[in-house]
C-alpha cells in the first residue's frame, strides 16, 4: 500500500506541473480486502485527459519511468498496462453555437472554453456530432463526493437543454 501511494503521489506531483493535462486515480482495489492480514495485490486505475493525443501519450510514457524503482525499495513489483484510449475529441462548432444560443435565451452567458472531458465527448464523436453544456459546481470542484450545484443552476442547464434538444429536432 505505501509503494502504490507513493507512485500515486508521484503521478499526480508531475501531472499538477503539466499544463492542459490532468491525471486522477478513480478507483484502487486492495487484496486481500480484510484487515491484519498481508496484503497480496493492489490495483489503480489511472485516467490521463489532455487537449491533445500526443501529451497524453507522452505522459502515460512519463508515468511508466517516473515509478519504476519506487515498488522495488518496498519489495513490490509493479505492472502498467493500457486498458482504454480514446482519442481528443473537439465539438461540433455549429452545436456549440446553438447551445450557447439556448443558454443566452435562457437568459445566461455561454463562456466557451477548451475541456479536457474526452471521456464524455469522444464516446460518442465517431457517431455523431458532439456538444457539451458544462454546469458550474459550487467553489469548482468536480467529480468528488463534496461537488455541489446549487437547484438554480440545474434548472436553467435543464431549460437550455430541453430548448437545445427540440432545436436540434427541428
Amino acid at each position: 500500500m505505501v509503494a502504490l501511494s507513493r507512485m500515486i503521489a508521484a503521478i499526480t506531483d508531475k501531472a499538477e506541473r503539466e499544463t492542459g493535462l490532468l491525471a486522477t486515480f478513480g478507483q484502487i482495489a486492495m487484496r486481500p480486502n480484510v484487515v491484519d492480514t498481508t496484503l497480496t495485490r493492489a490495483t489503480a486505475m489511472l485516467e490521463i485527459r489532455s487537449l491533445g493525443d500526443g501529451q497524453r501519450n507522452d505522459f502515460g510514457e512519463t508515468c511508466g519511468r517516473l515509478v519504476t524503482g519506487i515498488p522495488a525499495r518496498s519489495g513490490c513489483s509493479v505492472a502498467m498496462h493500457e486498458t482504454l484510449t480514446q482519442a481528443a475529441t473537439t465539438c461540433d462548432t455549429k452545436l456549440q453555437r446553438l447551445l450557447a444560443n439556448r443558454a443566452a435565451t435562457a437568459g445566461d452567458h455561454a463562456q466557451h472554453f477548451t475541456s479536457n472531458a474526452t471521456h464524455n465527448a469522444s464516446a460518442m464523436a465517431d457517431l455523431y456530432p458532439t456538444a457539451m453544456l458544462f454546469v458550474r459546481s459550487q467553489r469548482s470542484i468536480s467529480h468528488r463526493p463534496d461537488e455541489f450545484t446549487i437547484s438554480d443552476d440545474t434548472s436553467v442547464a435543464t431549460g437550455v437543454m430541453t430548448n437545445f434538444i427540440r432545436l436540434c429536432g427541428t
